[in-house]
């Protein structure tokens, strides 16, 4: 039987699938720590390919194109993401899992061709970086500016389980938290690696193969029993 005595403290707010999943178990408390603002660019520039890191850059950026969207080839990260461009049945010629891996692919297989990174100003810098080295012609797009949310009538100290779902969310945060005899749930290796920097020890820390929430959900029903 799970420990319904656990407190949870979720960095973002969950749909009533996910929150049913936990909250019949743990004493659940959810939130957005980062709220999001499109910007608006001249997307007229934007090369025929684009590259989406994140499903909230995928959002603002299909807003941005409209029915330009059409004929563009799409190359993103997250199954959800992937997700999003087949519903619209748009062209998604690559999905991974990280960035990293993104890169790797279009290296690979479309060194040659010119990118239209649509992000914010904190997207990390992996990507791009491993672009610019392989000399792929890549511009970047600001769409949308993210910052954090006044949380301080929040109780972010007394939880048992953390679950985080950016570095920024950990930055913000991090340092606000009781460190010792809690767990950490992180939605992929980057956000793990945050918590890490804030001397988080890696011990309490977990994340899923393949990033997405219902992996973290996974994870912390299985452990937690």
């Amino acid at each position: 039987m799970l420990d319904s005595s656990k407190k949870i403290l979720c960095t973002k707010r969950l749909n009533e699938t996910q929150l049913s999943q936990l909250s019949n178990v743990f004493a659940i408390n959810h939130f957005d720590i980062i709220e999001t603002t499109m910007l608006h660019v001249d997307f007229s520039e934007f090369a025929e390919n684009i590259i989406f890191t994140s499903y909230k850059a995928a959002n603002f950026g299909l807003t941005l194109l409209g029915e330009d969207a059409v004929g563009k080839n799409f190359f993103c990260v997250g199954q959800k993401t992937k997700e999003l461009l087949n519903m619209l049945e748009l062209d998604t010629r690559s999905c991974e899992s990280y960035s990293k891996d993104l890169a790797n692919h279009i290296i690979d297989g479309y060194s040659s061709e010119s990118f239209s990174y649509l992000c914010n100003e904190n997207r990390m810098d992996e990507l791009p970086s491993m672009l610019k080295t392989a000399n792929v012609d890549c511009k970047e797009y600001i769409t949308y500016q993210s910052n954090v949310i006044d949380f301080s009538d929040i109780d972010v100290y007394d939880n048992d389980i953390y679950m985080w779902f950016s570095p920024m969310g950990v930055k913000a945060l991090a340092n606000k938290i009781l460190k010792e005899g809690v767990f950490h749930y992180a939605i992929g290796e980057t956000t793990a690696k945050e918590l890490m920097k804030e001397n988080i020890n890696s011990e309490q820390i977990f994340y899923p193969t393949i990033p997405s929430v219902d992996g973290m959900i996974e994870l912390i029903n299985n452990r937690h029993k």
